[in-house]
């Protein structure tokens, strides 16, 4: 993809952290714990809701429409191993971004249910989208530690020396 929006690297971490998860023993993506979210899984099922759901509006859908309809208890709980959702993803953003080249369109009309609705370059929306999953993929991190598992390296630089 053009400029400075790197989605591969969405993807790349999405899988290396999802293939780290499903090595730990069974049960642990599931395991209860004090925080922002009270599992892994949670944070799974909130990272695919997000990720369509802009994914979607980017597409052309409505927003709240789009939040509302995605069920994320079927995908989330129907492959633990997250191979799938990392599969759906890469197919939806490829196929998203050869519809949306960004010469053709480069912003979007979107509307929020709480900030009003603004145009907004795609490559921002896509960004935003990494972004989200860059601070996600961190909570991960911090509650495989909390519960006595170690993390996997998740940084920029180490997708670029990969």
């Amino acid at each position: 993809m053009k400029g400075s929006v790197d989605t591969a690297y969405h993807t790349w971490a999405n899988a290396t952290l999802f293939a780290h998860v499903q090595t730990l023993p069974e049960g642990i993506a599931e395991k209860e714990i004090e925080g922002t979210f009270s599992s892994i899984l949670e944070v799974v099922k909130h990272m695919y809701l997000m990720d369509m759901t802009w994914l979607k509006t980017i597409d052309g859908e409505e927003f709240i429409t789009v939040k509302a309809s995605v069920d994320t208890e079927k995908e989330a709980l129907r492959s633990v191993s997250f191979q799938d959702l990392v599969t759906l993803y890469e197919s939806f953003l490829n196929k998203s971004l050869k519809k949306l080249s960004l010469e053709e369109k480069k912003s979007i009309e979107l509307t929020h249910p709480a900030y009003g609705t603004k145009p907004w370059p795609v490559e921002t929306i896509l960004g935003h989208v990494i972004n989200h999953g860059t601070y996600h993929r961190g909570n991960i991190s911090a509650m495989l530690h909390q519960l006595g598992y170690a993390g996997v390296p998740l940084d920029y630089i180490y997708y670029l020396y990969r």
